[in-house]
């Protein structure tokens, strides 16, 4: 099977992901995983003193979350990816509690060329909702691409 190269992403194109319910043990994993010590992520006692009551997920895990949630959708087709080049305007909106379910609306929204011939740029907004339908984050991703040969 051939990739999804770069001439065939159009500016206007949108994609849903499947939702995923986030749990106390992915907080748990992901935040010893990438070794978070701020007692909000890992304490729920101290947690209940904070403005949320309870553990949250950082919003950058969220933003892992994300990604793989949009790759596993196949949003675009990872055989055509050369790489990520940017992730940029992130903003963090509402914060990813264990029981919340997120999914995450994508769409193309820019193309550009670049000095290679056998490459591209294709910027996505990515758009993260929880079961309420509250933005959770938003995001650009920036993704190196393949062009036709």
């Amino acid at each position: 099977m051939r990739p999804r190269y770069f001439e065939e992403y159009n500016i206007g194109d949108k994609f849903t992901t499947q939702k995923r319910t986030i749990t106390d043990t992915d907080i748990t994993l992901m935040v010893s995983l990438c070794q978070y010590a701020h007692p909000m992520f890992v304490d729920e006692e101290f947690a209940k003193t904070t403005v949320f009551g309870r553990r949250i997920l950082p919003g950058v895990l969220t933003v892992s979350f994300m990604q793989g949630l949009t790759e596993s959708a196949n949003a675009w087709d990872i055989s055509g990816v050369v790489g990520m080049v940017g992730l940029n305007n992130a903003k963090f909106k509402v914060p990813v509690m264990a029981g919340d379910t997120i999914n995450v609306e994508v769409e193309t929204v820019a193309k550009t060329e670049t000095k290679r011939p056998d490459r591209g740029l294709v910027t996505f907004k990515q758009t993260c909702k929880n079961q309420k339908d509250e933005v959770v984050v938003e995001a650009e991703l920036i993704l190196m691409i393949l062009r036709k040969p």
